[in-house]
């Protein structure tokens, strides 16, 4: 997780503010803002959190708020979350929180060596 923090401290630039979530006064993952398109009013949350620490609610909670803040205080006109397309677990968070399925980005991303697929979902003010 130290790790994770460092490198996400070290990529600030560009983007928006990072956080870490914590439960119980531990860091169990970060959320953050990033792709501010200032021309489309629109942002991208991104999010991980420690496989342990999964299921708890706690990324959609994190994230309901991100979204809200970025309406509401931010004056933005849409919110992206892109996930990993084999990732189901993280799926379930955008379309929990009302976000549409809008396109699959093919080869969109690098884990662990592996080219993978990101599914873009979007949520926009006039969605509400």
């Amino acid at each position: 997780m130290r790790k994770l923090i460092r490198a996400r401290t070290n990529q600030i630039a560009g983007r928006g503010p990072q956080f870490c979530m914590l439960e119980r006064g531990k860091v169990v993952g970060w959320i953050g803002y990033t792709h501010l398109e200032q021309d489309n009013a629109s942002i991208e949350i991104e999010y991980w959190i420690g496989q342990a620490f999964q299921g708890r609610g706690t990324v959609t909670k994190c994230c309901r708020y991100l979204v809200d803040y970025a309406f509401d205080h931010l004056a933005l006109e849409r919110v992206v979350i892109c996930t990993a397309e084999e990732n189901t677990h993280s799926m379930r968070i955008p379309l929990k929180l009302g976000f549409r399925r809008e396109k699959v980005l093919e080869k969109a991303d690098r884990i662990h060596g592996r080219e993978i697929n990101l599914v873009l979902f979007s949520k926009g003010t006039s969605d509400e």
